[in-house]
């Protein structure tokens, strides 16, 4: 039986069972992150009360002509909701992945909700491993597809295609991860 947690990895992200393993890594982000997102919340949420106000006549404010606002509130409004994701992600964001009934399962999720895993049988995985953002000048650390801030991810090939999973961790944690997955793959086909 695969032990529950290991040096780097929390237990209260590894989950082992009889029927398999599921390990739960949530979005870690720094604080600083949060404060700004807020902060960018609370600025968005009394512009979109003082537009209101002002196109209700309760304050005096020029409206624009009707297609020149309701472009501008449109997009005001998205970029509003991808900043609120973004820090619902921050707060409760968390990537899942299973490995039980010999497949790889991954999914992403906030809060109690989660998306639609991609699933992978164990036989079609080739050449898990470790990958590193480190000699990357630039790559996007941000988004629902990063849990953290780290530089490093999890990588293997199915059906001629490379995934990449786990993003942002640190090394060690990426490589304990692998081993986890591995010796758990190996007390399954025991």
């Amino acid at each position: 039986m695969t032990r529950a947690g290991t040096a780097a990895l929390p237990s209260r992200w590894v989950k082992p069972s009889r029927e398999g393993l599921r390990v739960e890594i949530p979005a870690r982000y720094p604080s600083y992150t949060v404060a700004l997102l807020s902060a960018w919340m609370a600025a968005w949420a009394a512009a979109v009360i003082f537009i209101a106000l002002g196109w209700l006549g309760v304050i005096a404010a020029r409206v624009p002509p009707v297609p020149v606002w309701i472009v501008f509130v449109l997009v005001f409004m998205a970029a509003g909701a991808f900043v609120a994701w973004h820090l619902a992600w921050v707060l409760r964001g968390r990537e899942v992945v299973e490995l039980k009934d010999g497949a790889l399962s991954i999914s992403r999720g906030i809060g109690p909700w989660r998306g639609r895993p991609m699933t992978f049988p164990w036989s079609g995985v080739r050449d898990l491993r470790t990958g590193s953002f480190r000699r990357d000048v630039i790559y996007p650390s941000w988004g629902r597809r990063f849990v953290g801030k780290g530089d490093a991810y999890l990588t293997f090939t199915s059906g001629g295609r490379e995934h990449h999973f786990a993003r942002g961790l640190s090394q060690v944690e990426a490589g304990e991860l692998v081993e986890l997955l591995r010796a758990r793959a190996s007390d399954e086909l025991e």
